[in-house]
């Protein structure tokens, strides 16, 4: 029978070799408004999609959607925006939070209701 720490050396060696083996994962450069949102909703691709109906992202638990920015743009099929978390989201529950951003896209594309 092989002991837990022989398992968890030879893993730990496995790991080592494959990171010592990858390309360098560049730095994610923050600025003070992608941690403290100021705009509610952000374009997030560069698409005309005409008349199809918008995307709505909402953010990780940061509360901003600067994260997601990239894998955002390449979405074509659809325009695409981002729900931040500004000073005037209630963070009390996820449902008055839900609530809060429903409230903004209704305020923002009355067009799309």
């Amino acid at each position: 029978m092989v002991s837990c720490s022989l398992c968890i050396d030879k893993f730990g060696l496995i790991l080592f070799e494959e990171a010592a083996s990858q390309e360098p994962v560049p730095a994610v450069h923050y600025e003070l408004h992608h941690l403290c949102p100021t705009d509610a909703v952000v374009e997030m691709n560069s698409v005309d999609a005409g008349a199809s109906a918008p995307m709505f992202v909402i953010p990780p638990i940061e509360g901003s959607v600067f994260i997601l920015s990239q894998l955002m743009s390449k979405i074509k099929a659809a325009k695409v925006y981002g729900l931040q978390c500004t000073n005037d989201a209630p963070l009390n529950s996820i449902p008055e939070l839900a609530s809060h951003y429903i409230k903004v896209v209704i305020h923002s594309f009355v067009h799309y209701t």
